[in-house]
């Protein structure tokens, strides 16, 4: 009954409430698939993205034909920008419901999203065999058919789907196919999609904003941003957030720096009281870390794989991992993965075993189940990266278990760099990014803790990258870069941004472009407004 009240409060949007109700619940029953699925459900509305996730394993495992979990997680995986593994769930759940439209939609969603398009194609054709008037298939038929350049037909379905009179649904896929694009990593296709979207619908607010993700705002272009900022008293909730930061942006566009900032602040005032970040917790963390990694005990600690495979690529957000890994990537030896989220799914479950119990046996099985992981993105590939920028806080771990693994640390200009981790609209769990004093010691901790990574990982095991050299010298710098994975360079890396891949990150516009210098001291024209940040000058 818990559960089911949870559910009830879940789909009255009370999520904290439902989150209380659904974990007494589980208390009482953790091995009821049903409710380790529903808890799943509210922590993934909550952002709680690992949580989430490693719930929905919990419910499979305990019905592996439980077909609403792989659905949900299917569909949550997704949604967290885990195309790869959404397609495995959602793979599951088609096997259990054959028929069910959601699903292939879901799974169109993400195969094309993955660039996959005939995959993509063949799942929307066998739902218009399910369906033949679908408006939503016919538009995402007529998209997947753009991109295997059949474009007569792709036109051709486009005209038939917009005379529908279904305003709502044609409004809410051209948005959908326009974030996907976006996601696919096509620009100037995800502004095609959403500019119709806008002039079906010019009053809604959700076409904007993702217009902001794909559009660099001109002059000529003020009256559109002036119309975008009057739609700000229609929207909810996390719309409103959303429409904040595009506003913020689209403002940074026409160089109204003061307008911008204050639309960026409102934004990251609106999640502040939902969040709050404790200094003292996390400095006490970073202390625990120093203390326990020594070196002594990295020399002690068992190894679990001796693989050279894994390229680890950290820092903090918006400091340049994004446009490091796609010129590692660009090399015909590696291939990227992405953000991925292991570590910090398994290191807690690892950190109570250190170090007595760590064993060599449990090493092993956590390197083993990485690299598995890690060869979903690609089979043959001798390298493959790891952009996931926090894993900065795990270093220590990951280099005993994976001693040959190399590590790329990339550090750009500390205001610069919080400043843009400020004007993203992240997901609440960067608790530490929503207050500029916050921010600031945030910054200040994972500096203290990067001093202590190179003091005890070997010299060979880790190389620094300083972004502002790196646009600065582009080719220079990458050849070093390069040489310390002792690759051969290969004149193809520079042309990096014309490789088609899927982009999860906030730095989806960037890395379609060639390098660029205006992101250098950005922080100049926000200076007024910075205060804390500006402490930050004497690490830069």
């Amino acid at each position: 009954m818990l559960g089911l009240k949870g559910m009830a409060l879940f789909q009255d949007g009370k999520l904290d409430d439902a989150r209380v109700a659904i974990e007494r619940s589980k208390a009482i029953n953790p091995n009821d698939a049903r409710v380790r699925n529903y808890l799943a459900q509210v922590l993934s509305a909550l952002g709680a993205h690992t949580e989430s996730e490693l719930e929905f394993v919990a419910a499979v495992r305990l019905a592996p034909s439980y077909m609403e979990a792989w659905h949900n997680a299917g569909k949550t995986l997704l949604k967290h920008g885990k195309a790869n593994e959404a397609v495995y769930a959602l793979t599951h759940a088609l096997t259990l419901a054959p028929t069910d439209k959601e699903i292939l939609l879901k799974l169109v969603e993400a195969d094309f999203i993955m660039h996959r398009f005939s995959d993509a194609e063949a799942y929307i054709r066998r739902l218009l065999v399910l369906d033949s008037s679908s408006l939503v298939a016919k538009l995402w038929l007529a998209a997947i058919l753009r991109h295997l350049d059949k474009t007569s037909e792709s036109s051709e379905l486009l005209e038939e789907a917009l005379l529908s009179t279904d305003i709502a649904s044609l409004y809410d896929t051209l948005v959908l196919v326009g974030q996907s694009e976006l996601l696919a990593g096509d620009l100037a296709a995800s502004e095609y999609w959403i500019t119709k979207a806008i002039a079906l619908k010019p009053e809604q607010a959700q076409a904007y904003i993702q217009l902001a993700a794909t559009h660099k705002f001109r002059d000529s272009e003020r009256e559109l941003v002036d119309k975008m900022e009057t739609l700000l008293v229609t929207c909810r909730d996390n719309e409103t957030r959303a429409m904040e930061f595009a506003l913020g942006k689209a403002f940074s566009d026409l160089s109204d720096y003061d307008r911008s900032f204050v639309h960026y602040q409102a934004g990251n005032d609106l999640v502040r009281a939902q969040t709050p970040f404790d200094p003292s917790e996390f400095i006490k963390a970073i202390d625990q870390h120093i203390s326990l990694f020594t070196k002594e005990l990295l020399n002690k600690l068992p190894h679990g794989n001796l693989s050279e495979t894994p390229i680890l690529i950290v820092g903090t957000p918006r400091s340049g991992t994004t446009l490091t890994e796609s010129i590692v990537s660009s090399h015909s030896h590696v291939a990227g993965a992405g953000e991925m989220d292991y570590w910090a799914r398994v290191i807690p479950h690892i950190m109570p075993n250190l170090p007595d119990s760590f064993f060599p046996q449990l090493a092993k099985r956590v390197a083993d189940e990485y690299l598995m992981f890690m060869r979903q993105y690609s089979p043959t590939s001798t390298r493959i990266t790891d952009k996931m920028p926090g894993n900065f806080l795990q270093l220590g771990i990951i280099h005993a278990i994976f001693p040959n693994a190399k590590i790329i640390h990339v550090k750009r200009n500390p205001i610069d760099t919080c400043l843009s981790i400020y004007f993203q609209n992240f997901s609440f769990s960067h608790h530490y990014k929503w207050d500029l004093e916050s921010l600031a010691l945030w910054y200040e901790q994972y500096l203290r803790l990067m001093d202590h990574w190179r003091s005890v990982l070997p010299q060979d095991v880790m190389y620094e990258v300083r972004y502002d050299n790196l646009v600065d010298n582009i080719e220079g710098e990458s050849r070093k870069l390069i040489d310390f994975l002792g690759l051969d360079w290969e004149p193809g890396i520079l042309d990096y941004h014309k490789h088609e891949r899927t982009i999860f990150t906030a730095s989806k516009w960037q890395a379609r472009q060639p390098v660029y210098k205006t992101s250098l001291e950005r922080w100049r024209r926000y200076e007024k407004h910075l205060g804390p940040l500006l402490r930050l000058l004497k690490y830069a």
